[in-house]
């Protein structure tokens, strides 16, 4: 495969044929070693009646105001599209894994950290390691396998409940402005 593919030749109705359940990954705690505790709050945090719906705030933490963390969901907004571009296995450092052909294409739903990113292709979810390089970087002679086209995005929410019994959903962003909620053991 000597030629790049455009951006605009992958976009519009590849992402629609991702179903909702594997671009939603429920019980999601997306960094390496990521853990859900409890937490105290530092400053003001809405707690959100649904996820990624702001208009329905269920309460407001103050400062001071302890939460314990239930769960949490990542959201895929954006795929980045990996072409293969000669053959290469899902990990090729330990040549396992399934496969891959030349031309094939790879939807990256997100990173799962060291060097592993979660994809679709071919109507299943695969783990593989990153052997591609970005778009502009990659040549006929490139040592890559691969090239990405475009970026993924993901929105991370994290529901929450404090000590009266109210639940309600935070956005990821806004976990780091309650100490302790999510970490390493």
């Amino acid at each position: 495969m000597d030629s790049v593919v455009r951006a605009s030749e992958l976009t519009s109705p590849v992402f629609r044929l991702v179903p909702d359940s594997v671009l939603v990954q429920r019980g999601a705690c997306p960094f390496e070693c990521c853990i859900y505790r409890g937490g105290v709050a530092r400053g003001a945090v809405a707690l959100l009646g649904m996820e990624r719906d702001t208009r329905d705030t269920v309460v407001v933490l103050q400062a001071g105001d302890s939460v314990s963390a239930l769960t949490g969901n990542l959201h895929t907004t954006a795929v980045a599209h990996v072409v293969v571009t000669r053959e290469v296995y899902e990990e090729p450092s330990l040549r396992a894994g399934r496969l891959l052909q030349p031309g094939d294409t790879l939807l990256v739903l997100n990173y799962l950290g060291e060097g592993y990113y979660r994809a679709w292709m071919d109507g299943a979810t695969y783990t593989p390691q990153g052997f591609w390089v970005d778009q502009t970087e990659w040549t006929p002679e490139a040592s890559a396998s691969g090239y990405r086209v475009g970026d993924y995005s993901t929105e991370w929410w994290v529901q929450v409940r404090t000590p009266m019994g109210a639940e309600g959903w935070i956005r990821g962003a806004d976990a780091s402005r309650i100490d302790g909620l999510v970490s390493c053991p």
